[in-house]
């Protein structure tokens, strides 16, 4: 039953982005730019961004593409706090989700791996620390949400945690594609540096952490 539901929600995640990409760059459209204009100007894109961006990465789907999307698709500080909620709401459902059905959903939606038996031990040891700073520095998204769900992690740590952790590299994922689709070359080389920096520096915190 549980298999069948992600093999679902996945084909529902897959056609959702194929339909955008008709839509975008269908022969009868006047361009892609003028169609992602009308679209990141409709009263609904926000809340289909949210759903789409709450289903792939519920599912396990990597969150930095859909992050970059944001950018160009709503500028920057819409982008950033769209993706800021999207984020926030799909840990917070994941994390109750897994705490509601327990293990068993989640070894068969996730599977068992050493990565996620050092995720366990360490958010038991350290709790709001934990989750923080592999917010910050982010580690699988979908399969840290699940295991904070079985945890012994408080829902206040969690979210705040979560809240306080996901804001910054987010940003700069933002930013950075923003920069990039308005060709300001200046900013996006400062904006890509930024982000560089930051991602190297999380490489070295995760590997610390994780030992």
């Amino acid at each position: 039953m549980v298999k069948r539901l992600k093999y679902f929600l996945s084909a529902l995640t897959l056609l959702l982005i194929i339909l955008a990409i008709v839509f975008l760059f269908h022969p009868s459209a006047p361009s892609p730019a003028e169609r992602l204009e009308t679209l990141s100007t409709a009263p609904w894109a926000p809340f289909a961004y949210v759903f789409i961006y709450l289903l792939a990465t519920g599912l396990g789907y990597p969150a930095s593409l859909l992050t970059i999307v944001a950018g160009p698709l709503f500028g920057l500080w819409k982008g950033f706090i769209y993706v800021l909620v999207a984020s926030n709401l799909t840990a917070v459902l994941c994390f109750g989700i897994a705490r509601k059905l327990g293990t068993g959903f989640v070894d068969k939606f996730m599977g068992s791996s050493p990565l996620r038996r050092k995720l366990d031990t360490l958010l038991h040891e350290r709790g709001f620390e934990a989750v923080f700073l592999l917010r910050l520095f982010p580690i699988h998204f979908a399969l840290f949400n699940y295991v904070s769900g079985l945890s012994t992690v408080t829902f206040r740590d969690y979210t705040l945690g979560t809240i306080l952790g996901k804001a910054p590299g987010m940003f700069l994922y933002v930013w950075f594609s923003v920069t990039m689709t308005s060709l300001d070359w200046r900013s996006a080389i400062i904006a890509g540096l930024a982000l560089a920096g930051f991602l190297v520096l999380g490489q070295k915190v995760r590997a610390r952490l994780l030992v």
